[in-house]
């Protein structure tokens, strides 16, 4: 399962809790620890965070640890991915980046485009039960496809694809894992793909993806 010490998403309408493994951090001597906390800030976006009642946990049988894995948020992709995008027969590139989003923008007269979220190693993601996505239309009433791809279905133009129809506010879109039944989950290579189709233009964004337990 992929350890997502990073990109947490932060509301100021609540305040969660937010339980870190200690060996989330890779090679760590505990007996010679010198820094006990450090928060550290990258990306274009300015940040502001309120934090407190910073603990040490013996155990974390009482505490719920099952926060979402943040693929992408606050302008910053999970570390290890990397994010491309393709339209057919042109080498003209339709993903635009802001910063805390991604603008989508599919020209007319085009058979299809895709935006695609990867990492070059299959990664598992089985413990997960769905996937989170916040999108917005320009204009409301655009058509995408999501899907997801492991090792083997990565070049099958036939995976299935959950279509989506977005309005022009953001608003998040939540597509259970198991709508993928032939993807497996222990093995994922894409983690998100946009697929759009037609010659039909249309603009898009979306933010804050994230897979949930």
């Amino acid at each position: 399962m992929p350890v997502n010490i990073r990109n947490f998403n932060y509301s100021s309408k609540r305040k969660p809790l937010y339980v870190l493994p200690l060996n989330s951090f890779g090679i760590l001597d505990r007996s010679k620890i010198r820094t006990v906390i450090g928060f550290s800030f990258s990306g274009p976006c300015a940040s502001t965070i309120d934090f407190r009642d910073i603990r040490y946990l013996r155990s974390t049988k009482d505490v719920d640890t099952t926060q979402p894995y943040y693929l992408y948020a606050s302008g910053l992709l999970a570390p290890g991915y990397q994010i491309g995008d393709s339209l057919a027969k042109s080498n003209i590139h339709i993903l635009e980046s802001h910063c805390n989003y991604f603008t989508i923008k599919y020209p007319v007269d085009k058979e299809w485009g895709a935006v695609f979220i990867y990492h070059t190693k299959p990664q598992s993601f089985s413990a997960f039960k769905s996937l989170a996505i916040e999108m917005q239309g320009e204009a409301g009433g655009e058509v995408v496809y999501i899907g997801i791809s492991d090792t083997l279905t990565i070049r099958d133009i036939y995976r299935p694809y959950q279509t989506v129809t977005l309005d022009n506010v953001w608003k998040t879109v939540e597509i259970s894992l198991s709508y993928y039944p032939l993807v497996n989950l222990g093995r994922l290579r894409v983690m998100t793909s946009f697929l759009l189709i037609g010659s039909k233009p249309r603009t898009l964004h979306f933010r804050n993806i994230r897979y949930l337990y």
